[in-house]
């Protein structure tokens, strides 16, 4: 008998098609086929992507910070009944997201920061947004990128002189939460961390001036920070 079956191969991480020609159960001759069109190819890969999800799962930052601003949120406000984002997510998502596609390669290239928000409704994308977002403005005018950890408050990268002029630490959570500020020197390198910008420039600030003026002469250093201008 001859007939066409379709089948993942492990090593390549992919279903094929393949035309058999059998005596029984016994092989005789096999070559590739043309993959049918439907939905069994979608199928048969999402089978075996449910049964090893770190095979295919490798998100970017841009999807790992999305999925730690859900996880921050969700333990921030639980009554949002956020959708947890595990194996189990995967596994019940697979069947849609394998229709059309055939490996774990094309998995891997998958939009999954789009599907995370797609189970989403309106008013929790509306709560992400206001409550967790992705960036923060500073007074300099720069929109910059907050770093959800896996345990405590987001951490704020962000250069001295940036926040001149601020006289309270940027919050999250709708005003109620502060962030962890990494103030960094002009090289980029953490200089303090707190949360309590206030109590930086009242207790450490002057300490920081007398050290960084020296060795960045050309970055403004005024003496008091509150009442200068941000750059």
């Amino acid at each position: 008998t001859e007939s066409t079956e379709l089948v993942f191969d492990g090593a390549a991480e992919q279903v094929r098609a393949v035309n058999q020609r059998r005596y029984r159960d016994l092989i005789l001759t096999e070559r590739p086929a043309q993959l049918p069109k439907g939905p069994t190819v979608g199928q048969l890969l999402a089978e075996h992507a449910s049964k090893q999800p770190d095979k295919f799962f490798q998100p970017n930052q841009e999807t790992e910070q999305l999925i730690h601003r859900l996880r921050w949120l969700s333990e921030f406000q639980p009554k949002l009944e956020l959708p947890m984002f595990d194996d189990s997510f995967l596994t019940a998502n697979l069947d849609h997201i394998c229709q059309g596609k055939r490996s774990f390669d094309e998995l891997r290239r998958h939009n999954w920061s789009e599907t995370l928000v797609g189970a989403l409704n309106w008013e929790q994308r509306r709560k992400l947004e206001e409550l967790a977002p992705a960036k923060l403005k500073v007074p300099s005018g720069s929109h910059l990128r907050l770093d959800y950890c896996a345990n405590g408050p987001p951490v704020l990268k962000v250069r001295i002189q940036e926040l001149f002029g601020a006289t309270k630490t940027p919050t999250i959570g709708g005003g109620g939460v502060p962030v962890l500020l990494h103030l960094l020197a002009p090289n980029q390198r953490v200089q303090q961390i707190t949360d309590d910008l206030a109590g930086f420039w009242k207790n450490t600030y002057a300490q920081v001036r007398r050290e960084l003026r020296q060795r960045y002469p050309k970055h403004p250093w005024p003496e008091d920070p509150i009442t200068a201008p941000p750059t």
